[in-house]
């Protein structure tokens, strides 16, 4: 029997039965990754996951511009290993260049695995998108990865919403 190898929802088995991802195999697939950026710079890691804290402790979001104003990285690959800032142009007046946007990403996913694996909340969730009041692409990507459960046809504001409220849900609960 033919069966679909991969598809953006589950696997079909080879005699058609459905078999899913457990949470382990997909936090496995996800940081097997090479991290291009995070391992260089704790202290850039450590500034951002208190800033995504706080956005969840006052039920707020952040943008990507604000979210990282003023954080210096100190990464080997980028401006030879100088202090750096990325230009995520809070005003949005600017283009943002691609390399900041990776650079962003890749910290908002790895802090977003962490607090998946911990506490089964996705971080990047309160980060907004360039679009103004729209999740961003990255969260959607990891979001429908791991919330398998969440149907396929589910508004991505509608998802956005609901992981928005956990992370509020679960840090209110803290204090």
């Amino acid at each position: 029997m033919t069966s679909l190898n991969d598809t953006p929802r589950y696997k079909l088995s080879y005699n058609g039965t459905l078999r899913t991802q457990t949470r382990d195999q997909l936090l496995a697939s996800e940081t097997v990754r090479e991290w291009q950026y995070v391992p260089h710079d704790h202290d850039a890691l450590e500034e951002i996951a208190g800033r995504l804290g706080w956005a969840a402790r006052t039920n707020t979001t952040w943008t990507y511009g604000a979210l990282v104003k003023d954080v210096t990285f100190c990464i080997p690959s980028i401006n030879e290993g100088k202090p750096y800032l990325p230009n995520m142009d809070v005003s949005g007046d600017t283009v943002i260049r691609r390399k900041d946007l990776e650079l962003v990403d890749e910290f908002l996913t790895y802090l977003s695995l962490h607090s998946y694996k911990e506490a089964d909340l996705i971080a990047s969730a309160l980060v907004t998108g360039p679009a103004a009041g729209k999740p961003n692409a990255e969260f959607l990507r990891l979001a429908r990865k791991v919330r398998r459960a969440t149907p396929r046809f589910t508004p991505d504001t509608e998802l956005w919403a609901r992981e928005l409220r956990l992370n509020y849900s679960y840090f209110a609960n803290l204090k």
